[in-house]
Order: C-alpha cells, then structure tokens, then sequence
C-alpha cells in the first residue's frame, strides 16, 4: 500500500496480521506506532484448532461441520460463532476505528476474514446471510471512504 500515509494502525494481535502489516506498511509505519488487538483476532475454532479437515470429519458428523460454518449462532465446541466474533469486533470499531474514519484520518485496519466479514456488513448495513455470503478474498485490501456509522 504505497505511498499511503495512515494516521493510525490497528490490528489483530495474531502474528500473521503483524507479518502482513509489517510487509506492506512497516517501512513509513514502525511497530512502536501499531495498536494491537485481541477484539480483531479470527474467531476461535475452540476444539477444532490445530486439526486437519480429516481429523474434523473423523471426530463430529457432517451436519455439525456445515452448521458451524454456515450458521451465524452456531459455534465449534469451545469457540466463536460468527456472532461471538460480531459482539467483540463492532465494539471495537465503533469505538476506536469510526471515530477516526469519521474526522477524515486514513486508518490502516488489518484482521481476518471472518472479522473482515463482519465489519464490512455493518458498515453496509447487511444482513446476517449476507455477511455469510460475502466473499473476502485472503490479503486483499479493501479501501473505505466517508462516514462510517458508528
């Protein structure tokens, strides 16, 4: 993202996010400036992380599987649903991230795709199938402009 100036830099505390941050932005925006955040982290897979789709399929049926990734409310055992995930990242960004946007600042923002998700519904005001729906594409940057509701 060069030649970009952020005013401020906000990510998840999740060391891929620092990576990717660090590679587009590092040279103009030192770590000391970043403000890392548990609220921007991916949703929690709870029992499900660390193991291979083999392993899922062996473990729970497949109804549970879809449902934990097709359902808004629906959560692996011991994780996030994508409400889960909703209740700590919109907080955050209302109140830390809009207000910025909303005075003009230009705000580097870098989370992960469920989160990405659910902050990109809220500012377009979708639905929650919607949100399900919308394809976010892995590092790829997506470019705000305007008020943002807060």
């Amino acid at each position: 993202m060069g030649g970009y100036k952020y005013d401020a830099v906000f990510l998840s505390d999740l060391e891929r996010c620092q990576d990717t941050t660090e590679y587009a932005i590092g040279h103009t925006h030192p770590r000391e400036s970043w403000t890392l955040s548990e609220e921007l982290r991916e949703r929690s897979g709870g029992t499900l992380e660390g193991l291979t789709y083999q392993d899922i399929r062996k473990q729970f049926a497949p109804k549970y599987y879809k449902l934990w990734q097709r359902d808004y409310h629906e959560a692996p055992p011991m994780g996030e649903s994508f409400r889960d995930v909703e209740d700590r990242v919109i907080p955050y960004f209302k109140e830390y991230v809009a207000p910025l946007v909303n005075e003009g600042k230009n705000i580097w923002l870098c989370t992960h795709t469920i989160p990405m998700k659910i902050l990109i519904g809220y500012i377009k005001g979708m639905d929650e199938t919607a949100i399900m729906k919308l394809p976010i594409e892995n590092a790829m940057p997506y470019v705000l402009y305007g008020n943002v509701r807060t």
